[in-house]
């Protein structure tokens, strides 16, 4: 099992993982930890029966508790969830707080996971991963200069930049995210993201490239081609002409989808949205009406539209999205004043 943290991919990582379960079958958290390399090779199905039998063999776990819980709120089985998660009230308070939020925050509920973030945080001042969490929670209610006065160094934290809409700081937080740990896939397909926001298309098709065969040319979330990833490296591919390359991706990202649907995964709002991933495949395939259609649904169960510019270019000319991004400005500004009510006045 500790080996498995050193393999070169995931089939390996895998195969590692069950040599130890075929040792020890009852070696409950290795179940866990196999659920990762599952989920990046888009098994979805078989993770979440890996998250479920190491929560079974050991029910009192933690980790397993919490990873649990987040797979069945995916799956939107949320009184499964608020049963799994009554556990972690008595086991680790804090992570209970930030996750109670979470469950709450369904269908656009954003304020709760921010109150439950600022809870959990009050309980473990010093937990890194709480401020963390709760710097994206403010950010995506809208509280820009909230979420920046808590966070500390500003500079590694280049996912809440680019919520934010600050494309150059988070473009230079990349980069030195990416000096310090050059090898890592993980910073340099953020590192690609913020280059489109910057303009530099072509080192961030370069990038892309190199993370679509390293992922083996497949797309999967959690992983080192993501959705967003797939969408940005199609409409690079797109601009230069390259339709083999546009149909090839296509199909990918149509695979992962079917995928997500066959694992039950729907999304829970804010980060999470099986509707919106098919949404952007189907408007990048050519039928933007029914694209657009599932975007709007996905903001309608409260998904929050990522500011950062990697979606295709000509979908901010359509007057449906603009509709939407008004919706959802709609929502975050109503979750401001709900946060901002609780913490103001309550």
């Amino acid at each position: 099992a500790a080996l498995a943290r050193f393999r070169d991919t995931h089939e390996e990582t895998l195969e590692s993982y069950k040599e130890a379960i075929r040792l020890n079958p009852n070696y409950a958290i290795v179940y866990t930890w196999m659920a990762g390399p599952l989920t990046w090779l888009g098994r979805y199905s078989e993770a979440f029966e890996a998250r479920a039998k190491g929560l079974e063999l050991d029910p009192l776990s933690i980790p397993a508790i919490s990873r649990y819980v987040n797979e069945l709120l995916e799956r939107m089985r949320l009184d499964e969830a608020r049963r799994e998660l009554e556990k972690l009230a008595y086991l680790r308070p804090d992570s209970y707080a930030i996750m109670r939020g979470k469950l709450a925050s369904t269908d656009g509920h954003w304020a709760e996971w921010a109150l439950g973030a600022l809870d959990g945080l009050l309980i473990s001042p010093g937990s890194r991963r709480h401020l963390n969490i709760l710097t994206a929670r403010l950010a995506a209610i809208g509280l820009e200069q909230e979420a920046l006065a808590i966070q500390s160094p500003l500079k590694r934290r280049v996912f809440v930049l680019m919520m934010l809409g600050r494309h150059r700081e988070a473009y230079e937080a990349a980069e030195e995210g990416l000096a310090d740990s050059p090898d890592s896939l993980g910073r340099r397909s953020l590192l690609a993201r913020t280059l489109i926001s910057v303009g530099d298309e072509a080192r961030a098709r370069t990038l892309l490239e190199e993370a679509w065969q390293h992922n083996d040319r497949r797309v999967t979330r959690l992983s080192a081609f993501t959705p967003s990833d797939a969408a940005a490296l199609l409409t690079l591919r797109r601009k230069a002409n390259d339709e083999d390359g546009v149909s090839e991706l296509l199909t990918a990202m149509a695979d992962n989808v079917e995928n997500l649907r066959d694992a039950g995964i729907v999304g829970y709002g804010n980060f999470v949205s099986t509707d919106f991933v098919e949404g952007m495949t189907t408007f990048l395939s050519g039928d933007r009406e029914r694209g657009l259609a599932l975007i709007a649904r996905a903001v309608e169960a409260g998904y929050f539209i990522h500011p950062a510019k990697f979606y295709p270019p000509d979908i901010y000319e359509e007057p449906d999205f603009a509709q939407i991004q008004a919706k959802q400005d709609a929502i975050q500004a109503r979750e401001r004043a709900r946060f901002l009510s609780v913490v103001c006045d309550d």
